[in-house]
Order: C-alpha cells, then sequence, then structure tokens
C-alpha cells in the first residue's frame, strides 16, 4: 500500500484591509517595488506590470496631496472668516454701542435708525436687539474642531460656535444635528452628501458626539476601514425647529 503525502495548498493573501487609505497605499507602494526587484518569482509575468502599478501610485500620491493641501486651505480661510466675524462683532459690541451709548441727547428713534437696540424698550414691532441676535445667528456656524480616532471603530467630534468659539449652544440655537457620508465623492454641503447616499447620524446638545460604526462598516463585506467618513454639523432653530446654518465638511478615516 502506498501512502501519498496530501500538500496543502497556499493561499495568497494582500493584508490590506486592516489597513488606513494612505498606509495602504504605502503598502501597495512595497509590493509593486518588491515585485519589481524580482521579475522571475511569477509566471507568466504580472498584469499589469509593476512599473505600471507603481505609476499609479505616484499619481495617487499627487491626489493625496492635493487633497491635504486643499484641507489645510480650507481650514485656514475657515479660520479667516471666523477671525474676520469676531473682529467686526467686536467693533459693533465693544467700541460702536459704547460710542452711541454715550453721544449727548440721542434718541430712542435714532437708536433704532442704526439698527442697534434700547434694552427695556418695547414698540410691538420687532426689538433691533432681536434683529441683530437674529443676524449674528445667521452668520453663526458649527465648526468641527476636532476629530478623535484614538478608540477602534468611532469617532469623536468636538464641535463650538464660529462667532463665540465656545463650546455651548448660541442663542436661538436648540440642538445640533449630524450628517455624515461614507466614502465616496467628498461633499461640497449638505445637499451634495445626503446626494451622495448619506444621512442623519444622530442629534446632540453637548459639545461632543460619539459615532460608533457599525459592524457592517468596520468588519462586514463590505468594509470600509481606511476609508474616509464625510461629516457636516448643522443647527436647528429653537423656533422654527429647522436647520438654519450647516458646518463646513470635514473628514476622518474610518478606524
Amino acid at each position: 500500500m502506498t501512502t501519498q503525502k496530501l500538500v496543502k495548498k497556499q493561499i495568497v493573501t494582500a493584508n490590506l484591509n486592516h489597513l488606513p487609505g494612505d498606509e495602504k497605499l504605502v503598502t501597495i507602494g512595497d509590493i509593486a517595488q518588491a515585485a519589481a526587484n524580482n521579475p522571475g518569482y511569477v509566471a507568466p509575468p504580472l498584469n499589469p506590470t509593476p512599473a505600471t502599478v507603481q505609476g499609479d501610485i505616484t499619481s495617487a500620491q499627487a491626489l493625496i496631496t492635493k487633497r491635504d493641501n486643499a484641507r489645510a486651505l480650507a481650514e485656514q480661510y475657515t479660520q479667516q472668516v471666523n477671525d474676520a466675524i469676531a473682529a467686526l462683532e467686536n467693533i459693533i459690541v465693544s467700541q460702536w454701542v459704547n460710542q452711541v451709548q454715550n453721544t449727548p441727547n440721542i434718541t430712542v428713534a435714532q437708536i433704532k435708525a442704526l439698527h442697534l437696540g434700547v434694552k427695556g424698550v418695547v414698540t410691538g414691532q420687532t426689538p433691533a436687539t432681536a434683529k441683530l441676535e437674529k443676524e449674528i445667528k445667521l452668520e453663526s456656524t458649527p465648526i468641527i474642531g476636532k476629530i478623535d480616532r484614538n478608540v477602534t471603530g468611532q469617532h469623536t467630534l468636538e464641535v463650538h460656535d464660529s462667532i463665540t468659539k465656545k463650546t455651548r449652544l448660541p442663542a436661538g440655537v436648540k440642538r445640533i444635528d449630524l450628517y455624515g457620508q461614507t466614502a465616496g465623492t467628498a461633499p461640497t454641503n449638505l445637499a451634495d452628501l445626503m446626494a451622495n447616499g448619506g444621512g442623519f447620524i444622530g442629534t446632540f446638545k453637548k459639545h461632543k458626539f460619539v459615532n460608533v460604526f457599525s459592524t457592517a462598516v468596520i468588519t462586514g463585506a463590505a468594509n470600509k476601514k481606511g476609508q474616509p467618513e464625510y461629516y457636516i454639523a448643522v443647527y436647528i432653530d429653537k423656533d422654527t425647529l429647522k436647520p438654519t446654518t450647516q458646518s463646513p465638511v470635514v473628514s476622518a478615516l474610518i478606524n
């Protein structure tokens, strides 16, 4: 009786699924370089060739650079806009209001004509102070200032106000609604996010929100680890319960 030895079939794996996007690209580059260094190991030769893959890697790296530069520029402009608005608010509140207050014999009608308010005066119309508060509220936006990825499978978002720079909700805002889009084309606003398949994640009143990803996103067949999650925070008006302003789009890789 002849005994045949069974040879276990080797299963080749790429080991890429667990890596974030940028790290995945580095590993793919290592694989492509190794293939270029050892052309005789695979028969017939690899298709597409290592040189072609290395060219695609270079193109992807250029896109990453453009993306990172665009993000940095957007953050810079957002901060500049917020600083400009805060400086203008300071002029009105800390300088002009005092100058008007100290003007001899100025009347209530003249103060109202300047679109300023007089404390305690009720005319039956919308007081100028309320109007000014409404205008400030329309300029105020939520800002997602930080996304913590320290815990696997979740993002912790921290939100502050664009004008006050504080974490508490501004006057006239009832809550913050958070929307998200997993991977895909980066949205420029909430309409884009919804059109790209994104949707409502949750609501909160404090400055922190923890977004816990589903098992399907982390380990399922449609594994999205290493892909970006795009976020938009939206202020909800206390009186109308409708959206007022929304944050700039921010993103973080799913961990």
